[in-house]
């Protein structure tokens, strides 16, 4: 999925411009030209995360199709792997349960998080499932309660 159709598919401006500075800035990060790509876009990034409020880790790797609906207060740490067409909603944080611990969650495909919904720790979340508004899910046992989402087809 190219760029201009994952930030076209958002529903807002807001996260069209978000998700397309990002989108660049991790190319950038792993271009070839590095070192003429990468600052003046990781400047534009920074900038775009100080407006919308939104922490996302470039060297988090979130698959194509993200939606983010109202891109506020969003944080997904460095070693967070996020599947295809996922949605992040307002206050979402998805990383590692503590400083200087390195257990990071694993996202599936198709996955919705509620507003404020938190997955923290080593943790893996099933494709089509949909985490809670204000979910907390910090153990294994946490994400084995998740339904999966009716007519998404299985896990």
């Amino acid at each position: 999925m190219s760029v201009l159709r994952e930030s076209a598919s958002n529903p807002t401006f807001d996260a069209a411009i978000f998700i397309a500075i990002f989108r660049m800035a991790s190319l950038a990060r792993s271009s070839r030209v590095k070192v003429l790509v990468y600052p003046p876009m990781y400047i534009l990034y920074r900038a775009a995360c100080f407006a919308y409020k939104v922490d996302i880790s470039l060297r988090a790797k979130i698959g194509a199709g993200l939606k983010i609906y109202h891109p506020y207060c969003i944080a997904v740490g460095p070693g967070t792997v996020v599947g295809e067409n996922c949605t992040l909603r307002h206050g979402v944080t998805l990383g590692n349960r503590f400083e200087g611990d390195d257990s990071y969650p694993v996202i599936g495909s198709g996955v919705s998080f509620g507003c404020f919904s938190v997955v923290v720790g080593r943790i893996h979340i099933r494709d089509n499932v949909t985490v809670p508004a204000h979910g907390m899910i910090s153990t294994p046992n946490d994400a084995l309660e998740l339904r999966q989402v009716r007519g998404r087809g299985a896990a």
